[in-house]
Parts: structure tokens; C-alpha cells; sequence
């Protein structure tokens, strides 16, 4: 299932280049990446709070790890030019 997730993570990121066009440096990457994971992953996790109880502190250890990986992806993908 990870394996899922960061495959769709990546088609995201991907997306996420589309949007930002080629003058993009990494700079911009980082703060769309942050912003990708802060408000579109963050949010539609929240879900697991709210509904299935589960503890707040595991809600923001998955949001750490998320904001994480799309900081990291949204560097590389505002470099890569």
C-alpha cells in the first residue's frame, strides 16, 4: 500500500509542476510543496481524527512525515529545471 501512496503521491507532485510552469525554481518547489501537504494532504487526514478517533499526536506525526516528503519532492521538482 505504500507503495501505492507514494506512486500517487509522485502523479501529485507531477501535477504540481504542470501548475507551476517551467520559470519555477526551487524555492517555489519548497513552498508548494508545503502548501500541497499543509492543505490538501493535511486536511483530507484530518478525516482519521475526527471520525475514527484516532489520537491527535499520530494525526500530526502523519503530517510531519507527509510535509516531509512533499517539501523534499517539491524541491527536487522546482530544481530539476
Amino acid at each position: 500500500m505504500g507503495s501505492i501512496g507514494g506512486r500517487v503521491g509522485l502523479f501529485y507532485c507531477g501535477l504540481d509542476v504542470m501548475f507551476i510552469g517551467v520559470e519555477a525554481d526551487m524555492g517555489f518547489g519548497i513552498f508548494a510543496g508545503i502548501m500541497i501537504a499543509l492543505f490538501w494532504i493535511g486536511t483530507s487526514r484530518l478525516k482519521d481524527v475526527l471520525y475514527e478517533r484516532q489520537p491527535f499526536k499520530l494525526y500530526l506525526t502523519n503530517l510531519g512525515y507527509n510535509l516531509l516528503i512533499y517539501t523534499i519532492m517539491g524541491a527536487v521538482l522546482g530544481s530539476w529545471h
